[in-house]
């Protein structure tokens, strides 16, 4: 997309939620620990492809909006009042964005969530491939009748049903003029905006994928579902991006403070040579150098040495970890205590002594929001035999990290959640399996250097070998020859 072709996200939040019968609409109440407006802008503020917001609000939350929300995002432009219906509101927010200048805009509901940067690339493409409006859809799996008072009058084949999600994006110009138009006419009935550029025949409505879990939040249950959602979702970093945003985040790490627990072998190690390739100071702490991560003395007082003498750090990542093989009766309370201390607690007390860190030191660190990155794995979301306390504190640590980071803005937290990987700690529990099944670590090393740069605060990125290695290692194969890709 040329540097003209600016695109522009109108966010619909001035619906009341009659249906909840709550005290505020569905957009301000809070899942896994945000509300739920704010989970929906952080998707738009972090897509590269989005290069402003206007935000459409009812008036009686206008100023709880401004106080409270909007100086949390830089590319909010305007903030504007709603009207009595979606299809107002959604001509009120396009007659703000025609100061923007945009070319493209995409229009989406606030009170879905989940959208994703994948979805909304998807929908930008479509435009930028010559669509005027675009729809994002997923397959009608339920019969749709339609019926006549109490009695079905037609039965259409579900083959050729979708369900129509957000965003949808349209060519500013078209989706403007077919609003005028309605409003000429007085047509006041339309539920969504693709729907308008069909009944004037202003061009063909392109659809793409939409995703399952881009669920609308209406109901009570769908608040309890997407509580449940948020708890195991997770998201690709790699699996899209292009070579140049690789070598752009990569490159950005540049002379930034990087400390790794865990750094002497697989996934750790993965991540400091990569740092190190690409310009980062990065300090490995380790048994071998004197930090027993399973205490919170010793953590404190490594990041404390390094914070003082650098004046900052930047990313903190911690991969410490041990697997007892076993069955829990056969395990002693003292292996069984010790594991846990690694495994969760070690991370409780490596975010712990960073925070306070950051906190009392503040006035020393750099510009940019730090990160810390904590490790999961697939086990996580089901509780493995002959490795439960390796399962359970992986599960901790989701949860945790998904607690803590609502609680903080001075550091971005987020998991990194890797399928089974080629590392020591996996050969020793497991003996040797076929490497064409397993990650190599720097895969899972170069999706955690994205998160940092381009991931959110409370997420969890899985990393897949048939998704996200194989497109590392078409686009960007230099990885895994040992030199800096490109």
């Amino acid at each position: 997309m040329s540097s003209e072709d600016k695109t522009c996200a109108i966010i619909l939040a001035s619906g009341v939620g009659s249906r909840m019968r709550w005290d505020r609409p569905k957009q301000f109440i809070k899942v896994a620990g945000k509300l739920v407006i704010e989970h929906t802008l952080d998707a738009f503020e972090a897509s590269p492809q989005i290069d402003s917001i206007v935000v459409v609000v009812h008036r009686d939350w206008y100023h709880y909006f401004m106080d409270k929300i909007y100086p949390k995002y830089s590319k909010i432009s305007k903030v504007v009042i709603g009207g009595s219906t979606r299809q107002e509101s959604s001509y009120i927010g396009l007659v703000a964005a025609g100061d923007l200048s945009p070319k493209y805009v995409l229009i989406h509901d606030a009170v879905r969530p989940f959208v994703t940067d994948d979805l909304i690339r998807r929908v930008i493409s479509a435009l930028e491939s010559g669509a005027v409006a675009v729809d994002t859809v997923i397959p009608a799996t339920d019969t749709i009748v339609e019926v006549d008072g109490d009695r079905i009058s037609n039965i259409p084949p579900r083959s050729k049903l979708r369900r129509g999600q957000t965003p949808q994006g349209f060519r500013y110009d078209v989706i403007l003029r077919a609003h005028e138009l309605a409003k000429a006419e007085k047509y006041l009935s339309a539920t969504d905006d693709c729907s308008l550029v069909v009944r004037y025949d202003l061009g063909n409505v392109r659809v793409v994928p939409g995703d399952l879990e881009n669920i609308k939040i209406t109901y009570p249950l769908d608040v309890y579902l997407a509580d449940k959602i948020f708890q195991v979702r997770t998201q690709s970093l790699i699996a899209h991006v292009s070579k140049e945003d690789i070598l752009s985040a990569l490159r950005s790490l540049d002379g930034h403070v990087v400390v790794v627990f865990g750094g002497t072998s697989g996934i750790g190690k993965a991540v400091v040579d990569i740092g190190k390739k690409f310009g980062a100071k990065v300090y490995v702490a380790s048994r071998r150098t004197g930090v027993d991560i399973s205490d919170y003395d010793s953590v404190k007082s490594y990041l404390s040495d390094i914070y003082l003498k650098e004046g900052r750090i930047d990313f903190v990542v911690n991969t410490a970890g041990i697997l007892r093989m076993g069955k829990i009766v056969d395990m002693s309370l003292q292996d069984i205590s010790h594991e846990v201390s690694v495994d969760f607690l070690g991370a409780v007390y490596v975010v712990k002594a960073f925070l306070e860190i950051l906190s009392q030191k503040g006035d020393m660190q750099s510009a940019n929001v730090p990160g810390i990155a904590l490790f999961a794995s697939s086990s996580y979301t089901l509780g493995r035999p002959n490795y439960s306390i390796y399962s359970a504190s992986k599960a901790a640590v989701v949860n945790f990290a998904q607690a803590v980071s609502a609680e903080t803005d001075l550091a971005k937290i987020f998991v990194v959640s890797p399928e089974r990987t080629k590392t020591p700690l996996r050969e020793r529990n497991f003996g040797k399996e076929p490497e064409s099944t397993l990650l190599m670590p720097e895969t899972v090393a170069v999706v955690t250097y994205l998160a940092y740069v381009y991931g959110k605060t409370g997420s969890v990125y899985d990393v897949r070998k048939d998704r996200d290695e194989i497109h590392l290692r078409e686009i960007c194969p230099e990885i895994f020859a040992g030199s800096n890709c490109g």
